[in-house]
């Protein structure tokens, strides 16, 4: 019969910790939280957009509770002109897809789409009229 190894307490625990470690399995942050995260400034108000434009918010609208875009009548500076429209804020750049936003009529005035991570194939966010969305991916 073959006897199994016994490991000191402590070579699990660093084995463990290292496995652990090597597996960078990203958070999810619950969507309300990371609206209310971006709305108080925590990850800046200028970014640069994924197609290299400078991208900031002047003046977020009103934070949307119910289904639509999480923030309308938005001000927004692309490259300094300014442009008045929504924001819609997913977890991960794909989600624009899998929510169904580019069919759906209430996205059409949206301006900006903001994530937190991307897919490793670029994704593009338009509306159902095939606007082009500025997007960006905000630092954790």
């Amino acid at each position: 019969m073959k006897v199994a190894r016994e490991f000191p307490y402590e070579q699990l625990l660093s084995a463990l910790g290292e496995l652990r470690l090597s597996e960078s399995i990203p958070c999810r942050i619950p969507e309300l939280e990371l609206q209310a995260r971006i709305f108080s400034g925590e990850f800046g108000v200028s970014w640069q957009g994924e197609d290299g434009e400078n991208v900031q918010i002047v003046h977020f609208g009103i934070w949307n509770r119910e289904p639509g875009p999480d923030f309308c009548g938005a001000q927004v500076l692309i490259d300094g002109v300014k442009i008045t429209g929504d924001i819609e804020i997913d977890q991960d750049v794909r989600d624009w897809e899998n929510h169904g936003h580019s069919r759906n009529a209430s996205y059409e005035n949206v301006v900006l789409h903001l994530f937190v991570r991307r897919g490793q194939r670029r994704c593009f966010s338009s509306t159902r009229e095939n606007k082009a969305v500025s997007q960006v991916c905000l630092p954790l």
